[in-house]
């Protein structure tokens, strides 16, 4: 370890805070740069001496670890981490964590939406209603 804080780097920060959350529970593990997104070829510029990356969606693969030699963390914000070179980061000894499991509560309630918009079909009686049908309606209800 050396002895000057962290730096952690965020490389796609509008996919877990478009701005309506704090990054001050990272930042107290260290000196933190947020980006909203990052091309690919401004990867390793903007992660130059990071100690930690977080990402989410930003690739990383054997060259971009290969100049990062300080890098000690890959945290992706997401379940998958098909973003993230595993043998390459393994071989760096880099460690990869993910977010297993963080949608699970939204995941549940939008299969009951999807079965009960299934079973309901709101989308066609609102789409009469936006044609005119339940005014020209000669019944008060469809």
């Amino acid at each position: 370890m050396h002895d000057s804080p962290l730096k952690i780097v965020v490389l796609d920060g509008h996919t877990a805070n478009p701005g309506d959350l704090s990054w001050e529970p990272l930042e107290r593990w260290g000196e933190v740069w947020v980006y909203p997104r990052t091309p690919a070829q401004e990867v390793v510029a903007r992660s130059q001496d990071a100690d930690i990356l977080v990402v989410n969606k930003v690739r990383i693969g054997a060259g971009e670890l290969g100049a990062l030699p300080r890098l000690k963390l890959l945290a992706v914000t997401a379940t998958g981490v098909n973003n993230i070179d595993l043998e390459a980061a393994r071989a760096a000894g880099v460690a990869v964590c993910n977010a297993p499991g963080y949608g699970a509560p939204s995941v549940a309630q939008h299969v009951f939406a999807l079965v009960l918009a299934l079973n309901n079909a709101p989308h066609l009686h609102h789409a009469d209603v936006i044609q005119g049908g339940w005014s020209r309606s000669p019944d008060w209800c469809y």
